[in-house]
């Protein structure tokens, strides 16, 4: 079973799949499956969009990580508006890929333990926020490399490594 255009009409065309577990077994199964009925599909990295949506996780937030070695591209992740907690652990754990994360809109997002970013083996994240508030550390293993980028408005309180720490000032206009 192979992917199909999901303009070709089917089942699911227009519809969103969030499906985990599709680097093997079941859910890559599922996951060929969701795509032959026409819904839209993204086999080679992950990608998220929250949108004024609320979202939970027991054990942490989201886990963004790459264990094919055939696998391409960017996961992505958007929080706009809303509210994502971690019960427990980091809130956005990525480990051996790389990822784009843009948190907007008043998003809140709680995470009592554990960091706001941490990026472990090999991993490049870009983090971005704007208009919002956002609180937690952001951490990166020696091999792995986090760049934030605070916008319209966007604070973050929280620690930052500061051997690798680098401060831009934002452009100004005429």
């Amino acid at each position: 079973m192979t992917p199909t255009d999901p303009s070709a009409g089917g089942r699911l065309a227009g519809k969103v799949a969030l499906i985990s577990g599709t680097a093997r077994g079941q859910g890559w199964a599922a996951a060929l499956r969701f795509a032959a009925e026409g819904a839209p599909h993204g086999v080679r990295a992950n990608c998220i969009t929250l949108d004024h949506a609320r979202l939970t996780g027991a054990l942490g937030g989201f886990m963004l990580w790459n264990t094919l070695p055939f696998r391409e591209g960017i996961d992505t992740v958007k929080v706009d508006g809303g509210a994502v907690t971690a019960e427990s652990g980091d809130l956005f754990y990525v480990t051996n890929t790389e990822s784009d994360i843009t948190v907007s809109y008043g998003a809140r997002l709680v995470h009592p333990e554990g960091a706001l970013v941490d990026a472990d083996k090999a991993s490049v994240v870009r983090f971005a926020g704007e208009h919002v508030r956002l609180h937690g550390d952001i951490k990166a293993s020696s091999d792995s490399s986090v760049t934030a980028t605070l916008e319209d408005g966007a604070a973050l309180t929280g620690t930052i490594p500061t051997p690798r720490w680098r401060s831009t000032p934002a452009a100004t206009g005429p």
